[in-house]
């Protein structure tokens, strides 16, 4: 197989040997240039002067003397031009900037087919006209109004943009190709640098535009000019194949018919050059392989590429992705032996980490803005600080010194400890007082931009500055890092956008200046740099025009991608483009139709993989162009081979492995120290519960982390309630309380529950919203459980029996000896008992839950079910009674729980056999329980794993 560049290198020498250096070749885009210079080198083994080759859009910018307008620079000049026509009525620059590029896409195409602009615009006014037109007569809305006011806007905007883009020797590509249509000859003579040139040669061309087909056809016309098309007989001879619609429409118009003697040909038959007949004749192996997702198919198409037999290091393979999306899973799929690969398509710099910390200083000042009235009135919200302190690029900056760790620690800390929502400038500033120079590298970030937009350019640009010193010293190498180099890029983005900021005034807030900046980054891509004439080749569909390989991998073949489908973001209606010859999704789908097919044309091997899975993104339905190779393929030729198969991955059967933790010297060490701090109810419960959980929690001292409270959780109310009570009753400790004590507490309520809840939240914080709600349902369950009280009370009263309040919240330890194997140990056990009070002879231990409580759970028929899940709240107040009795040997204690869910049960009571009392003799024997657990923590043959009926905790997870 003969690539189409290298038949187009062995043309050229043997039609133009002696005046190679005089022509001028036009493809179309720059890459096949270089392959084209690749395949004139190896005919001549001699130096020689190389002809001029130009991708289409340079040739006509050179020949025109006219610079093509960037993106980024043509909108903002269409923004001044779009202000000084609307005056006060523009909209400002971000909401213009939503339907500009649409626009602008519009005009590149309207004079890239040389419509006539002032038909077009009138008819699409007109057409919008009788959509708002009023059977009735009736005169139009203001809407309306200015609906039909924004159409007839159109022709003007484009005439407006068009002479000051001229006035400025400036243009947008289709500008161009219309203005070079207009005289392309003129335009040649007119520069001496294109005079000299004897022939314009295009190559590889296939959907051309009408300028560009005004251009060839009027160079063709007077000899100046060949056309090298690539093209197969296949879809060229077969009306119904819209890969040819385009070529068989420029090789059937007149000038061509007539004039085939202007077109490249061979010698030998007057045959056009090239219409070939390899789709119908050469032996190919094609594999159509449906894969489950996106990760799927990049998964496969390593392991296709580490099976194929190479011997030049793949770089006669091509992987082309028809979903540029898929470029990270690709590379990070490659197998070893892929020792050189060449991307052709830029990692897009919207999807680096860098992007991440803009997004974050972004928000961090958009949200202060938004959620305050006034600068004086300025907050942070802690997610904003937290996501922007937390960024993995600002970890060069912890790294300076152990005082910058410290304070990034000290701030995230302040935050998650005191609980703070929102932080003002002045309290980020006084955590970090004494830090001094420290705390200046972040400084800009936690103060008032006051929406100005160079202000934010100049802080990003310290912060890009500061990050590319550290990363320097970082990689202490003469290489570059990844990291710098998307420093370097972002870089240049801050820079043009403040050259923007001096030329333009649409940037005038946070708001503009972050969509833009978004929109440059979009646009920009970081190039892969390599050997673009060796190793595997990974490419986009469109950077595979004019080029060939032996084999192909092409991914994500669905329809919706390849085509694209009937998506079209236009304001040019459906049927004025038809009239006007401006393409729509069916001249797109030839187009692509073409690619497909001029690809696989003079491959051998070809794998094509599409994506089988149904989502919003696709069907899961392979693409048409794949359909039709499958039923049409094997008709005409024989020599090809296809082979249909659907991946599936395969449902692990594996059982899962359990954690499981031996318990060695160390952990055993562990457990000694913690006999010796105490065990707390929470922790045998825990160990009861799962073992695993117990060695992550209390060996290990692994914790949750401590999140910031935006609304109160339940949890939290619990611990709220409990200290609102806790002030409520603190004046009554050993003393008598009667109803009338607890009548008096009802007006203290609110304060008690302020105070408890302004702990952990600002007042502001409880005034609204959710918080405000869970603020007053924490006090009518107070005031509802102060009413049961006082009627309690009232029937203790009334048969003469006093009730005395003996302690709140009261810290309490308790020691037990436990012979563990053959030595005996001291085991410490501690707890806080809610409250303990005294009615007439009978002490009472309260245990206080704001969820709801089953009685069934504090109810045991014998003590050897405190080992049970189920029995977790008696096991918890048998510990409370354990403790309260070894202060008082010589009582006996009720143990019992009030759950605010609940009032109506009153007290409900542990009972062991229905008995209630809990005396010396059962705490003994539940001190024999208990040892029989510490046993069992101690017990090296019994390792810590996750007991089976409990819930995963997410350190247990796996």
């Amino acid at each position: 197989m003969e690539p189409f560049l290298a038949q187009t290198a062995r043309y050229l020498f043997e039609k133009h040997g002696s005046d190679i250096s005089e022509i001028c070749i036009v493809l179309p885009n720059r890459r096949a240039g270089l392959f084209l210079k690749t395949h004139l080198a190896a005919l001549h083994d001699k130096p020689f002067w190389a002809p001029e080759i130009f991708s289409v859009e340079d040739f006509l910018s050179q020949i025109t003397g006219i610079t093509i307008c960037d993106n980024i620079s043509l909108t903002f000049r269409f923004y001044a031009i779009y202000k000084e026509l609307e005056g006060e009525n523009a909209q400002a620059f971000d909401e213009f900037v939503k339907w500009a590029q649409v626009l602008l896409h519009d005009f590149n195409e309207i004079d890239g087919y040389l419509a006539d602009t002032e038909k077009l615009f009138s008819y699409i006014d007109e057409t919008r006209a009788m959509e708002v037109w009023n059977p009735d007569g009736s005169s139009p809305t203001d809407f309306q109004k200015n609906y039909l006011k924004f159409w007839k806007s159109l022709g003007i905007y484009y005439q407006k943009l068009k002479q000051d883009l001229t006035s400025r020797n400036q243009a947008y590509q289709g500008l161009v190709f219309r203005i070079a249509s207009e005289d392309i000859v003129k335009h040649l003579e007119k520069h001496e640098e294109t005079r000299k040139y004897k022939k314009i040669i295009f190559v590889g061309f296939n959907a051309l535009n009408q300028a560009e087909e005004k251009i060839i056809r009027a160079l063709l016309e007077i000899g100046k000019a060949e056309i090298l098309w690539d093209s197969d007989s296949y879809y060229l001879n077969d009306k119904n194949q819209e890969a040819g619609k385009f070529l068989r429409k420029f090789i059937g118009k007149e000038v061509i018919k007539n004039n085939t003697a202007l077109f490249a040909k061979e010698s030998s038959n007057n045959k056009i050059l090239w219409i070939e007949n390899l789709i119908e004749n050469q032996k190919k192996e094609i594999n159509i392989i449906g894969v489950p997702q996106k990760t799927g198919q990049a998964k496969t198409a390593g392991h296709i590429l580490s099976k194929l037999h190479t011997t030049d290091n793949y770089k006669d393979t091509a992987l082309v992705l028809a979903d540029e999306q898929l470029l990270l899973p690709v590379l990070n799929s490659l197998p070893q032996q892929v020792s050189q690969v060449n991307v052709t398509m830029g990692y897009p710099l919207r999807n680096t980490p860098f992007s991440g910390l803009i997004e974050a200083i972004f928000q961090l000042q958009e949200n202060s803005l938004r959620m305050n009235s006034s600068i004086n009135n300025l907050t942070f919200y802690h997610k904003d600080i937290l996501k922007f302190l937390n960024h993995p690029y600002l970890n060069y900056i912890k790294n300076i010194s152990l005082k910058h760790k410290e304070l990034f620690e000290k701030i995230i800390s302040e935050i998650k400890t005191k609980n703070s929502v929102f932080l003002k400038p002045s309290e980020i500033n006084t955590i970090s007082s004494h830090f001094g120079e420290t705390y200046d590298s972040i400084k800009p970030f936690f103060i008032s931009w006051n929406n100005n937009p160079g202000a934010a350019l100049e802080n990003i640009l310290d912060l890009i500055n500061i990050l590319a010193v550290e990363i320097e010293k970082f990689n202490n190498s003469n290489e570059k890092s990844i990291e710098a180099e998307y420093l370097y890029y972002y870089a240049r983005i801050v820079r043009q956008l403040k050259t923007l900021l001096k030329d333009y005034d649409g940037i005038s807030d946070l708001k503009t200046l972050k969509a833009i900046f978004i929109q440059l980054v979009s646009a920009q891509t970081l190039p892969f740099y390599g050997e673009p004439l060796k190793g595997l080749q990974l490419m986009g569909m469109l950077e595979t025009r004019t080029l060939d390989f032996d084999t192909i991998i092409l991914l994500s073949a669905n329809e919706g991608i390849l085509p694209s489908g009937k998506s079209q973001n236009s304001f040019i209606p459906y049927e004025i483009k038809k009239l006007f010859k401006i393409p729509t999704h069916t001249e797109k789908d030839a187009i692509f139709a073409y690619h497909f097919y001029r690809l696989i044309q003079r491959a051998k091997n070809i794998f094509v993989l599409y994506n089988t899975e149904t989502d919003e993104f696709g069907s899961g339905e392979k693409s048409r162009f794949v359909t039709q190779l499958i039923y049409e393929l094997p008709k005409i030729n024989a020599n090809v081979s296809i082979r249909e198969q659907v991946l599936s991955i395969p449902v692990a059967n594996e059982i899962p492995v359990t954690t499981s933790i031996i318990k060695t010297d160390d952990i055993i060490e562990k457990i000694e120290k913690l006999c010796e701090t105490g065990f707390s109810p929470s922790a045998i419960n825990t160990f009861t519960n799962c073992p695993l959980d117990f060695y992550y929690k209390y060996i290990v001292g692994l914790r949750e982390e401590t999140e910031v409270e935006e609304t109160i959780e339940a949890a939290s109310i619990g611990t709220f309630i409990h200290d609102a009570l806790f002030e409520l009753f603190k004046p009554f400790i050993e003393k008598k309380i009667s109803s009338k004590d607890i009548e008096s507490m009802k007006d203290k309520v609110g304060n008690a529950v302020t105070k408890a809840f302004s702990a952990k939240y600002a007042l502001n914080e409880m005034n609204q919203g959710k918080n405000l709600l869970t603020l007053n349902v924490a006090k009518n369950l107070i005031l509802n459980f102060l009413n049961k009280e006082k009627e309690n009370i009232k029937n203790l009263e009334a048969k003469n029996i006093p009730m005395i309040i003996k302690s709140l919240e009261e810290k309490t330890e308790a020691h037990i000896i436990v012979k563990v194997g053959q030595t005996d140990k001291t085991i410490k056990f501690k707890g806080v008992t809610d409250r303990v009070d005294q009615i007439g002879n009978i002490s009472r231990v309260i245990d206080y839950k704001t969820g709801f409580v089953d009685e069934k759970e504090l109810k045991m028929d014998d003590l050897s079910e405190i080992s049970n899940r189920e029995k977790s709240k008696s096991l918890q107040l048998l510990l409370y009674s354990l403790l309260f009795l070894s202060k008082n040997p010589d009582s006996s204690v009720n143990s019992g729980i009030i759950s605010f869910k609940k009032l109506s049960a009153g007290v409900m009571n542990f009972s062991l056999a229905g008995e209630t009392t809990i005396n010396k003799e059962l705490i003994e024997n539940f001190e024999s329980e208990l040892s029989k657990i510490i046993n069992f923590l101690f017990d090296k043959e019994i390792a810590f794993e996750h007991h089976p009926d409990s819930l995963y905790c997410p350190f247990c997870a796996c």
